[in-house]
């Protein structure tokens, strides 16, 4: 069977739900500043995925991003939008208790994420032969 990600923690507080495209505070309470749950749109779901799954607190590139999260479904890429959503993205973050330092851009070249604060929720996907 092929393990495959179907959400992630991020922290200790915030689960990202991969099939409902749900960020999500777990420990938020009805007092705190803090947004319980917040929906990500086709884009910033796949922005946000694609630097998890490459989240080793190394560079990720511009060029990288813009290829795998809007070139490879056939959207328009530029770094002008790959700043806008990050900055939204980063904005949604935040509000459900995220670290504002978890996703930081490095000058002009691409970002890097806060890699210990993640930690994959993973499931079992059947494999299957042709025989």
């Amino acid at each position: 069977m092929e393990k495959k990600a179907s959400g992630y923690y991020i922290g200790k507080d915030v689960l990202l739900d991969i099939h409902h495209n749900i960020l999500m505070n777990l420990t938020a309470s009805h007092n705190e500043r803090l947004i319980r749950t917040v929906k990500l749109k086709g884009t910033m779901m796949r922005l946000l995925v694609y630097l998890l799954e490459n989240a080793d607190n190394k560079l990720i590139s511009n060029n990288d991003i813009l290829v795998h999260v809007w070139d490879n479904f056939n959207l328009k890429s530029s770094s002008p939008r790959l700043w806008q959503v990050i900055n939204l993205l980063k904005l949604k973050l935040i509000t459900t208790g995220v670290p504002y330092d978890f996703i930081t851009k490095s000058g002009n070249k691409g970002y890097t994420i806060r890699a210990e604060l993640i930690m994959p929720i993973y499931y079992n996907e059947k494999i299957q032969c042709n025989t």
